[in-house]
């Protein structure tokens, strides 16, 4: 603001006066018998008759009066802007960041009075000044833009059945559906806040753990082998693999039994995972011994190089799904990063669960990938039952985690592929995927 107000200060001294003065010359000489015949005449004129004392007197005058408009302007731009937002927020029960992007005029009315309803009923405990946890009345009347798993599994039977439950940590359905009912393009269009979300809202979680993981809950139990002894690699395979890989890499999540999850964590919960998290890592040895980094402490130089690698988050996008079911709540407090100096894992605390294990390798080695995984799963298990507590886990759905596409474990390889831009085989490639499955 102080720079801006210089700049209009001189701009009004040294450029928009001088115009004005030869502009107003050259009206009071319109009438006259020798008036100037352009503007480049009226200023070579007054140059050569008065000098340059007949473009800047009053200036003065004039770039005291623009220096005070421009306070003025400010502050009451400012107070006005104030006043507006003020009467913005009182119509719009919901935070700035929060509004629906659904784009139908009917379903944005209905969220309004849903967050009016909520607000009379009284404030949730879990909520912040940024975020506003909702208890919707009835069953949301999705529209056609509503494309998410649970949107589509939603009944009135089971809203009449879930809509007044609540987990012992104070989780509803309503609370579970609700950045599904915020952002309609979602997939899955719905997240845990604890441990026995799995258990109480079965009936609605179930059928989209079915339809997403192709994993029935209700007939199958998970069967969880972390023993990287069992991975075995064909010595024809392995040449095939060290011909066309990169490097490979095994990601899981990983959360302590007792705490909520992400959407319903408090900061003192995310302090304290923060905490655990970063004894467990030094307590590592060797090549697995760790380092803490703070997001929001990284210098420019290392943000850029560690997000070129993959290894640092930023605060979620209003966009998405964390922004809209609680997870992005007082940031930055408790994230971090837990890196090995060799850069072959790293574990990103309190991002969408409390703890995201990446595991890394130069190379087809993904046995040796694997291994480091199961070693640091492991250590993670020990250091919370020396704390007598445990990782959550389910014998349902194996390791449970904030977003139920995250349920197991993810490996992938990154290949080279020198013909991959020939056309012939862009089009072999195409109608591979293209094949119903």
């Amino acid at each position: 603001p102080v720079t801006a107000c210089v700049v209009r200060f001189l701009r009004a001294g040294l450029v928009q006066f001088p115009m004005d003065t030869v502009c107003r010359r050259m009206m009071m000489a319109a009438g006259e018998r020798k008036f100037y015949s352009s503007t480049l005449d009226a200023v070579m004129r007054l140059s050569k008759t008065e000098g340059s004392r007949a473009f800047y007197s009053g200036v003065p005058l004039a770039m005291l009066i623009e220096a005070v408009r421009g306070v003025v302007h400010k502050s009451c731009g400012s107070f006005l802007e104030r006043v507006y937002q003020s009467i913005s927020d009182a119509l719009n029960e919901l935070p700035r960041g929060m509004c629906s992007n659904v784009g139908d005029s009917a379903f944005d009315a209905w969220i309004q009075r849903q967050a009016r309803n909520s607000l009379i009923a009284g404030k949730d405990p879990k909520d912040t000044e940024d975020f506003k946890f909702l208890t919707f009345s009835e069953i949301p009347p999705f529209t056609s833009k509503h494309r998410s798993l649970m949107a589509k599994f939603m009944s009135p039977e089971i809203w009449s059945k879930c809509s007044s439950v609540k987990t012992s940590k104070g989780f509803s359905l309503s609370h579970l559906i609700q950045c599904g009912v915020f952002r309609p393009s979602l997939g899955l269009g719905l997240v845990l806040g604890d441990e026995e979300c799995c258990d109480v809202f079965k009936d609605l979680v179930n059928p989209i753990v079915k339809t997403w993981h192709k994993f029935d809950p209700h007939t199958q139990s998970h069967k969880s082998d972390l023993s990287p002894s069992k991975l075995k690699i064909a010595e024809a395979q392995r040449k095939r693999f060290d011909e066309f890989v990169i490097c490979c890499c095994v990601k899981g999540s990983r959360n302590v039994s007792g705490y909520p999850l992400q959407p319903a964590t408090s900061r003192e919960d995310k302090i304290a995972l923060e905490t655990f998290f970063r004894d467990a890592a030094a307590s590592l040895v060797g090549e697995l011994k760790g380092t803490f980094l703070a997001p929001h402490a990284l210098s420019p130089e290392l943000r850029c190089e560690l997000e070129r690698e993959g290894m640092v988050f930023d605060k979620p996008l209003k966009t998405q799904y964390l922004a809209v079911c609680g997870g992005a709540r007082h940031w930055p407090t408790g994230r971090g990063v837990i890196m090995n100096t060799m850069k072959t894992y790293i574990m990103s605390i309190n991002q969408e669960d409390h703890v995201r294990l990446v595991s890394k390798q130069n190379g087809a080695d993904i046995q040796a990938c694997f291994a480091r995984f199961c070693q640091l799963s492991r250590h993670l298990k020990e250091a919370a039952l020396a704390q007598s507590r445990d990782l959550m886990f389910s014998d349902r759905l194996g390791f449970l985690t904030t977003s139920i596409a995250d349920l197991g474990i993810r490996a992938s390889i990154f290949i080279r592929a020198p013909l991959f831009r020939l056309p012939t085989r862009m089009s072999v490639l195409r109608f591979r995927m293209s094949r119903p499955k």
